[in-house]
């Protein structure tokens, strides 16, 4: 007996996205997007290549450094997994909008959080570091740096 496994036309809104809910700022942070086909079956790469590619948007709009990217390399062809990075060095809420061809998978939402800070950044200024009078408030600011 001979089996063959069928399989339905790869689908944008049977895939699935899979990214984390916070990534550190200044590192590469890792998803995943699943093909899945028309029946909802996951679609082995070996069986049909998809061509999934993201693009990005951020709260705030000033971000630097930010960019996101869909591997067409999969570890597994078995697998219908498609990695994907994303990252930027500004902190904030961003959201990635992924597509299939031309059709929408969706859109997810993750934050991008500050690093740890780095003392050799940081700094202290103001009146309030050399000049202070007792019994008086003194002020100064200090900025931290990640």
């Amino acid at each position: 007996m001979d089996i063959q496994s069928i399989f339905g036309d790869l689908s944008a809104t049977q895939s699935v996205i899979d990214i984390p809910a916070s990534i550190v700022a200044g590192t590469q942070g890792t998803f995943t997007v699943e093909a899945r086909d028309d029946n909802g079956l996951m679609a082995p790469y070996e069986e049909r290549p998809a061509n999934f590619s993201a693009s990005v948007s951020a709260q705030p709009s000033a971000a630097v450094n930010v960019y996101v990217e869909i591997s067409d390399d999969v570890d597994d062809p078995q697998s219908g997994l498609y990695s994907a990075v994303f990252g930027s060095d500004t902190s904030g809420q961003y959201s990635l909008d992924v597509v299939l061809g031309d059709d929408a998978v969706g859109t997810v939402s993750t934050t991008v959080v500050p690093a740890d800070p780095r003392p050799d950044a940081c700094f202290a200024a103001g009146s309030g570091l050399t000049t202070a009078v007792a019994g008086e408030p003194a002020a100064f600011t200090v900025s931290v740096a990640d």
